[in-house]
């Protein structure tokens, strides 16, 4: 798994593991968020902002903090609406699914967005 996000100036964060949140140390507007998800690869752009929940579970009999992770949610908002694209690891499927700004993660808000540059068509694709 890996992403790459593009900047409003042009340059790039590329990241390889979903714990890792140095991109969140960057305060730029993205143009552009492409993550590899198994065999597929989604590209979000020209979005109003950006985030993601890392979802994880835990592993019985292990110390408390170890644990695995087993969903990653993708979102992405435009106006009172988020997109959000979910990639199960136990079945490598990915999902998504429109919802109301304020219900974005389990039926509440989340924090952390980052802003994006609002393009003339907001896009995801999954390639």
């Amino acid at each position: 798994m890996s992403y790459i996000i593009v900047y409003e100036d042009k340059t790039t964060f590329i990241g390889g593991n979903p714990d890792d949140s140095k991109w969140n140390l960057i305060d730029k507007p993205i143009a552009k968020w492409e993550y590899k998800l198994g065999k597929q690869t989604v590209i979000f752009e020209g979005y109003e902002a950006y985030n993601h929940v890392v979802e994880r579970f835990q592993i019985m009999g292990q110390k408390p903090g170890q644990n695995g992770i087993c969903g990653i949610i993708l979102m992405v908002k435009m106006a009172n609406q988020v997109h959000k694209v979910m990639f199960n690891f136990r079945t490598a499927k990915v999902t998504q699914e429109l919802v109301e700004l304020g219900k974005e993660y389990r039926g509440k808000p989340h924090s952390g967005w980052k802003k994006g540059i609002i393009g003339k068509k907001p896009t995801v694709k999954i390639i």
